[in-house]
C-alpha cells in the first residue's frame, strides 16, 4: 500500500509535494493492519522558489508555488534539541501570536515594499 513516510496514514498529493521531496513510501502491511485515514500532518502553503521562505504579498506570482509542509506542533525539549525537520514545520516559518494573528518573516529577494502587479 502507499503511504506518508512522516504519518505511517494513507498517502495524499500533499505528500507527494514536501519540500524534502516525495514523501510516499510503498510498504507491505498484514492484514488488518493498514490505515484507513488520510495524512493530516502535511498541508499545502504558498511558498517563494526565489526567497526560500512563506511566500508573503510582495511575492509575485510567478515566483510562488503551492508546497506541502508538516503542520503539527512538536513537544519542545529545549533549545539544544532539533529534529531533522524542523525546518519543514510550518511553525518554524511562522509566527502565530497570542491574538492568534500569523506573522510571516519578509522574504529576502523582495522586500522592496511594491506590491506585486497582476503582471509579475
Amino acid at each position: 500500500m502507499t503511504v506518508c513516510a512522516d504519518s505511517g496514514l494513507l498517502a495524499t498529493d500533499a505528500c507527494t509535494a514536501d519540500l524534502r521531496g516525495n514523501r510516499v513510501r510503498e510498504v507491505e502491511v498484514a492484514a488488518g493492519t493498514a490505515p484507513v485515514e488520510e495524512c493530516n500532518l502535511h498541508k499545502f502553503y504558498d511558498y517563494c522558489t526565489e526567497g526560500k521562505v512563506l511566500a508573503t504579498p510582495l511575492c509575485p506570482a510567478s515566483s510562488v508555488k503551492p508546497a506541502a509542509l508538516l503542520d503539527y506542533v512538536r513537544v519542545d525539549y529545549g533549545p539544544s534539541i532539533k529534529a531533522n525537520d524542523d525546518a519543514y514545520l510550518i511553525g518554524s516559518l511562522r509566527t502565530q501570536l497570542e491574538d492568534g494573528t500569523v506573522v510571516l518573516p519578509p522574504c529576502p529577494v523582495h522586500q522592496d515594499g511594491v506590491l506585486p502587479t497582476d503582471d509579475s
